[in-house]
């Protein structure tokens, strides 16, 4: 996890629900299916796209969730334990028109600017590779700002 936010509070939330069912006697798939928002909750809307339903079944089927024993520590591989888990996660985005400023120059250089922000995951690499390739330039021509 890079950082504090929401990575680090959704993992949280998601072990508290396993330990939740737990308590419960409920299946762990019980509890996100129970309180599914089939609209949008603060508008009523129905959502874009969403296939979350679709995906704990067919990841369920996929990986034998359905069939297997839920007791810890009852299945094992040789001497191997086996467990199973279960998280939904999410990231909020943001959509905002995108804008970028380009500074041709004389000499086939191109000055790239915008406000992508590089956290980590190759952000600045990955966008003045994108430059490049939709001006026509060699990579080492293009520098982002």
């Amino acid at each position: 996890m890079r950082g504090p936010g929401a990575c680090v509070n959704q993992f949280a939330l998601e072990s508290s629900l396993d330990v939740l069912a737990g308590k419960l006697n409920l299946d762990p798939l019980e509890i996100p299916l129970k309180n599914h928002a089939d609209v949008e909750p603060g508008t009523g809307h129905e959502w874009s796209s969403k296939s979350l339903k679709q995906c704990y079944e067919a990841a369920g089927r996929k990986i034998g969730w359905f069939d297997r024993n839920p007791a810890v520590g009852s299945m094992r591989s040789g001497r191997q334990l086996v467990g199973f888990g279960l998280a939904t996660s999410l990231y909020p985005v943001k959509q905002l028109p995108a804008v970028a400023r380009i500074i041709l120059q004389k000499d086939g250089h191109a000055l790239v600017q915008t406000s992508v922000h590089e956290i980590g995951q190759g952000m600045i690499t990955a966008m003045t590779q994108v430059a490049a390739e939709r001006l026509g330039l060699p990579v080492n021509n293009v520098h982002l700002e």
